[in-house]
């Protein structure tokens, strides 16, 4: 793992090259130059090759991975880097075009290290700020009891921290960071559906006014990215936390960005090197650990998964948060612990649940993968289960836990049925559901793999965002169509 006290940067003429956060700075220039994602990593390609020889059909595997495109693509992109740095027709000052074979960047490039992965010190990530963002004291306090509830998320957590949060509002109305931090916690019970109700349209008003009151605040553009996600306009999702790296944002936002909008659009590798900068950059909070274990077990590094699954925990995370008990118990069914993977999941089951069935239904389901003859009656009591519930009892995690299930034992017809019906519901919520990122693990290739897949995916309105920013790993866009090893 890469420290925080060594990022790499590269500099050349007036400019300053951030990998991490995808930005371009210029020496004068009042904040990042603005660049479109595609361009951005066709120069990075350069500046990390200075003065060696690239070819065309090099450079379009490269920034577009997985996605056929046109060398006109590649051609626009070389124009317009040209038009940012400066160069005018004729100059050869940074990018040299030896026709018929490709391009050279021929500015001396230096390696430079920075500290940290954010110049701003921010009272979300845990660290103290250099004056208290309020003059109202006793505001303050409210604030930091806040925080430290929404850094562990459960539904009385949260709910505690609203109230907190309203109470500090209600005495210094202009107190951004406390504003910011409601719009979080809103968001929060969107994603993990705690019963709140009008969450998400209170999320989307409060991000609105601490934006208005400080339009710089990193944490309140990541509510809105996760919003945006929760909407299923990805590329505006990425907008906001793109902006909320640039400004400096902190470890929360980080993890968030990495469970909600990285992983949900497949890009696992991309998601492993957040969750790595959001746990070194706070690694007494929980989120970090959690992320990380996430990433390790899309991976197949179950180890490690359970390594940082471990730290979760004693970090003050409860074992029965999701996505604890589904990574615990996919880490038991994986090494043969089939008993011990039921009781994992029977753990984090809610009262209604026991009640319902799913203590049978979690106990034929380890045993049916020891034994696949008993796979029809892990099926049947899955039904059992289901039928037991109301839509209202079957919140996201639970409906993803069910996917996932009946992906297990091969039920892909009872599986997309469900799924469509998923869909419908939070359609008439106005949204797409969220932390689609369970799609992509290894359990789930068979679902990814069918035909029905596509229409999906399409429903989720992810094609346009892989456009933009690549398949997913181990995918491939042809002509619209995702196609997934």
């Amino acid at each position: 793992m890469a420290e925080l006290d060594a990022r790499v940067l590269y500099e050349f003429g007036r400019f300053r090259v951030d990998p991490y956060l995808r930005l371009l700075h210029a020496q004068g220039a009042s904040g990042p130059v603005p660049l479109p994602q595609r361009v951005f990593e066709t120069l990075l390609y350069f500046v990390q090759r200075p003065g060696v020889l690239l070819a065309k059909n090099e450079l379009l595997k490269a920034i577009w991975p997985h996605v056929v495109v046109e060398e006109n693509s590649l051609n626009q992109n070389v124009s317009m880097l040209r038009r940012v740095l400066g160069e005018t027709p004729g100059e050869h000052r940074f990018i040299v075009t030896v026709p018929g074979r490709g391009y050279r960047f021929v500015a001396d490039v230096q390696t430079v290290e920075a500290c940290g992965h954010a110049s701003t010190t921010n009272a979300q990530s845990g660290a103290p700020a250099q004056t208290p963002p309020s003059q109202d004291i006793e505001a303050y306090r409210l604030y930091m009891q806040a925080l430290a509830l929404s850094l562990r998320p459960s539904y009385e957590n949260v709910r505690g921290a609203i109230e907190l949060l309203r109470e500090a509002i209600r005495r210094d109305a202009r107190f951004a960071r406390a504003v910011s931090l409601l719009a979080v916690q809103y968001t929060t019970c969107v994603i993990y559906d705690f019963p709140v109700a009008d969450a998400l349209d209170a999320s989307e008003r409060e991000a609105e006014r601490a934006l208005r009151l400080d339009p710089s605040d990193g944490t309140t553009h990541g509510a809105v990215g996760v919003v945006e996600a929760v909407r299923g306009n990805w590329i505006s999702s990425a907008t906001h936390f793109r902006t909320s790296r640039a400004v400096g944002n902190d470890a929360f936002t980080s993890g968030v960005e990495c469970a909600y909008l990285t992983l949900s659009v497949g890009h696992i590798r991309r998601a492993a090197e957040e969750a790595e900068h959001t746990y070194r950059a706070a690694p007494t909070q929980p989120i970090g650990a959690r992320v990380l274990a996430l990433t390790y077990l899309f991976q197949g590094r179950d180890a490690e998964a359970t390594h940082y699954a471990d730290v979760s925990v004693q970090l003050g995370q409860s074992h029965t948060v999701v996505p604890l008990p589904e990574i615990y118990s996919l880490l038991a069914l994986r090494a043969g612990r089939y008993a011990e993977a039921s009781e994992l999941l029977i753990a984090g089951m809610s009262q209604r649940l026991l009640a319902a069935g799913g203590p049978k239904a979690a106990e034929t389901l380890c045993a049916a993968m020891k034994d696949h003859a008993l796979r029809p009656a892990a099926i049947s009591a899955i039904d059992e289960l289901e039928a037991r519930l109301s839509p209202e009892d079957l919140d996201q995690p639970l409906r993803k836990r069910l996917l996932l299930w009946r992906t297990m034992l091969g039920d892909l017809d009872t599986a997309y049925a469900f799924l469509a019906r998923c869909l419908d519901h939070y359609a008439r919520g106005g949204t797409v559901g969220s932390a689609w990122g369970f799609l992509w693990l290894p359990e789930m290739r068979p679902f990814r793999r069918d035909a029905r897949f596509q229409h999906f995916i399409t429903r989720l309105h992810l094609l346009d965002y892989w456009r933009e920013y690549g398949a997913p790993d181990e995918c491939e866009l042809r002509d619209g169509t995702l196609i997934c090893g």
